[in-house]
């Protein structure tokens, strides 16, 4: 965790990533990042790796404040297309999601195994070239 967090802090300072933390008072309930495309042809893109908030916190807007505050970094990079991808019974990030305005591009039936169940892997993305 920590080399995962070192790299992004340098890509950040790079302006080639951004990464947030969310609280609750002083408790650390979510984390989130977005790192940019490393090929040349696809730097105007980049992947919103991980948002991971406390079960504790859900429902308290900690997720939500967390994704518009790393799309927010993302336009400011001038990043043109944010891209994620989430577990297809993830119904609650899903909808958090498509309300910030991600659309469905791809799904992966059954791609990932957890024990003996299987779960799509859903494709999102957020275009931001628009208005």
């Amino acid at each position: 965790m920590a080399d995962l967090l070192g790299d992004v802090v340098s890509a950040a300072r790079a302006g080639d990533a951004a990464l947030r933390a969310a609280y609750l008072g002083r408790r650390l309930v979510g984390l989130g990042y977005w790192l940019r495309y490393a090929r040349p042809t696809h730097r105007p893109h980049a992947d919103l790796e991980k948002l991971a908030v406390d079960a504790a916190a859900h429902g308290r807007g900690a997720g939500r404040a967390l994704t518009a505050g790393l799309i927010a970094d993302a336009r400011t990079a001038g990043i043109e297309v944010l891209t994620l991808d989430v577990r297809g019974d993830n119904a609650r990030a899903l909808r958090l999601y498509r309300s910030l305005g991600f659309t469905e591009y791809g799904r992966l039936p059954g791609f990932v195994a957890v024990g003996e169940r299987r779960y799509d892997k859903v494709f999102c993305m957020l275009d931001l070239r628009g208005p």
